[in-house]
């Protein structure tokens, strides 16, 4: 009763408890659900809700003490202790969604490719967040959940851009919500309709680039298997300064690094020039990608030590390249044009713009 006076000076709402003895595992859970609005005397949150985990008098606790794993949410709540050092802080540790934990799944976090975004109405718009590196680019989106699972992997597996990524949208949520220019990032004009596309902001912006370049590799070699592919998805991924700079409490949230498309069709393709079983490859194409202004890198799947000429089209020899794993291929003093480039024995066709 004067749990309830006490509360009731401050809050509108309520307070529900419930708990239960899971047959299977023998664990004890409990429950606290909640619906608590600011008096007008707490409106500076001078009192928030919190809750203790006693142990009854006369009870034994285990050696190393008592392990009690307390969740919420994470929509409407979030675990502090605000400075009392008689209660814990929460840890986003633990975070990641239930359905990422299946085996046999390539996990995806996010990280930051921009912050800010011009609008249809010309003005420039971004993101605002009391941590400066929340949407900071490069940096690991603070929003990307993470966890270690009681099995021991820890999730996501790799991060790839989230935030902010534009996006298409719906065309008759577009008309139902009445979204104005000032939110939309884009519109392409049809004789039918407007197509319209807008900034978005989450793991599941961040997932489509991964399902895609693997689509991309399974198009370049159609046997690539899921171990492979996950093997390769590790082997590749890229840590950097911004990776690096994550936070003791937040290890894990990164994943294993920064998913990379090129350096995995790389490996990807090399599966391919060994061949299938007993059966050899007899061609494969070098793999030209722009660097650059008039820059390219040049490999060649299934080749350690690369020769590269490049030859316009009255036969000329503009451009020579030699070394191991990866060429650079600088094209600058070159003229636009279609020219030839020759990679060891094997041809192909390049644009310099």
């Amino acid at each position: 009763d004067i749990l309830d006076s006490q509360l009731a000076k401050w809050f509108d709402g309520f307070v529900g408890m419930g708990s239960a003895l899971e047959p299977e595992t023998g664990r004890f859970y409990a429950m606290v659900d909640y619906g608590l609005q600011n008096k007008e005397a707490n409106l500076d949150d001078n009192y928030v809700l919190g809750f203790e985990i006693k142990v009854r008098e006369g009870e034994v606790i285990p050696e190393g003490g008592l392990l009690v794993e307390a969740y919420c949410s994470g929509l409407s709540t979030e675990m502090h202790n605000y400075g009392q050092t008689s209660f814990d802080d929460g840890s986003r540790n633990g975070s990641i969604s239930d359905m990422a934990v299946s085996p046999k799944l390539i996990v995806v976090g996010s990280f930051n490719s921009r912050e800010d975004w011009i609008c249809l109405d010309g003005r420039r718009s971004y993101y605002v967040a009391n941590d400066p590196d929340y949407f900071k680019p490069g940096y690991i989106s603070g929003f990307s959940s993470f966890g270690t699972l009681a099995d021991g992997r820890e999730m996501p597996m790799v991060v790839a851009p989230g935030a902010t990524v534009i996006s298409s949208f719906s065309n008759p949520y577009m008309r139902a919500s009445g979204s104005a220019d000032n939110l939309l990032s884009g519109n392409i004009a049809e004789e039918v309709r407007n197509n319209y596309y807008i900034q978005m902001q989450g793991t599941s912006m961040a997932a489509p680039h991964v399902a895609g370049s693997i689509a991309l590799w399974l198009e370049a070699y159609p046997e690539l298997t899921y171990s492979e592919c996950i093997d390769i998805v590790k082997r590749t991924a890229i840590r950097d300064d911004a990776y690096d700079r994550l936070p003791a409490t937040h290890i894990g949230q990164g994943g294993l690094g920064k998913f990379d498309a090129y350096g995995g069709l790389k490996e990807v393709l090399k599966l391919g020039a060994a061949g299938i079983g007993s059966v050899s490859a007899d061609r494969t194409e070098p793999l030209v990608v722009p660097a650059g202004e008039r820059l390219f890198t040049v490999t060649l799947p299934g080749a350690q030590q690369l020769n590269a000429d490049l030859y316009d089209l009255s036969g000329r020899r503009v451009v020579s390249a030699a070394g191991e794993g990866e060429l650079r291929l600088d094209c600058a003093g070159l003229a636009a044009g279609i020219y030839v480039l020759r990679v060891n024995s094997v041809s192909t066709r390049i644009v310099v713009r």
